[in-house]
């Protein structure tokens, strides 16, 4: 379906079809099918806008980039990006340290570009081109070795696991003041 496709296009005999294709049930057994009560299309493409700073408006989440819900990974950079702008804005306003305000844009847009890639990749793993766009025999291959390659190789489970977790994200350095002195203990 396409996203200019409107979302009653499709029958629900057609849905489901379509859904039995991809879950590939006659290899590993029937759906079971109930109503259709709520259809919606969703557009799987994504934009960045940079920088995300413009003179004292700083975007996050959805208003800093639309990322596709194929690897979940909207929700977690919208409370990333929030998380360095508070703490940004806290070195700011407490300690007059604008460092982390005027990193805010790429230090977030690190984390953007790599949850980008890491969403379309999975994209173009999972829901190969259709119709039209159908790949080539041999890009379809490629594509079935590739998920072949994740359900064998530890290897690939684990470059799948940290990027779909995030685990290779560095830790965001951040200039933080240094914390006030201790009191002494009273004897």
């Amino acid at each position: 379906m396409r996203a200019r496709d409107p979302a009653g296009a499709w029958s629900e005999e057609r849905i489901w079809d379509e859904l039995a294709l991809r879950m590939r049930t006659k290899e590993y057994g029937p759906l079971h099918q109930g109503p259709i009560v709520q259809r919606t299309v969703v557009d799987l493409e994504s934009d960045v806008l940079e920088p995300l700073r413009h003179g004292s408006l700083f975007l996050a989440g959805d208003a800093a980039a639309l990322i596709s819900p194929s690897a979940a990974k909207g929700a977690n950079l919208a409370v990333l990006e929030a998380e360095l702008l508070a703490r940004a804005l806290i070195d700011d306003l407490r300690h007059g340290d604008a460092e982390g305000l005027d990193a805010y844009s790429a230090r977030c847009l690190t984390h953007i570009w790599r949850a980008q890639e890491f969403s379309h990749w999975m994209i173009a793993l999972l829901h190969g081109p259709s119709g039209a766009d159908r790949p080539s025999p041999f890009h379809e291959a490629l594509r079935q070795s590739r998920l072949a390659s994740l359900r064998t190789s530890r290897s690939r489970q684990d470059w799948f696991a940290e990027h779909y977790v995030g685990v290779l994200t560095p830790p965001v350095p951040f200039p933080s003041p240094s914390p006030p002195p201790l009191s002494p203990l009273p004897y």
